[in-house]
């Protein structure tokens, strides 16, 4: 055989093999754009899981200001639900809080002084 005999093989085998390396890295691009999409998902359920558990703190401190013996509940929402537990100390308050969005969940601790008229936020944070 002469190499113009063999020049079809040569192409087409040349062909196979750039084929093949385009689809490996067609399938790299997928598998990464997919663990991207996952990421995203999970820090979206994150955030609407903070959002839940600060706006159920805001409920707390609308109770305790409406009545000082509030003493915590349950939200219920579309796609999760907060609890809400305040455990009284004199005037201070330790409310507790943890919240959930589709199975992603975050819990907020917080004290607040009730007074007469009013009442102030001491200390606010995140538990991890």
């Amino acid at each position: 055989m002469t190499l113009k005999e063999n020049s079809g093989f040569i192409a087409l085998t040349a062909v196979i093999v750039m084929m093949g390396v385009v689809l490996i890295f067609a399938v790299s691009a997928n598998r990464s754009a997919l663990g991207e999409l996952l990421n995203t998902t999970t820090e979206y359920r994150s955030q609407q899981s903070f959002y839940r558990s600060d706006a159920c703190l805001e409920e707390a401190l609308f109770r305790l200001r409406e009545d000082a013996s509030y003493n915590g509940g349950t939200m219920t929402f579309a796609d999760g639900s907060c609890e809400i537990t305040v455990v009284p100390s004199g005037a201070l308050r330790t409310i507790t809080i943890n919240a959930s969005y589709r199975n992603e969940y975050r819990s907020v601790y917080a004290e607040a002084v009730v007074g007469v008229h009013n009442i102030t936020l001491q200390t606010w944070r995140e538990n991890f």
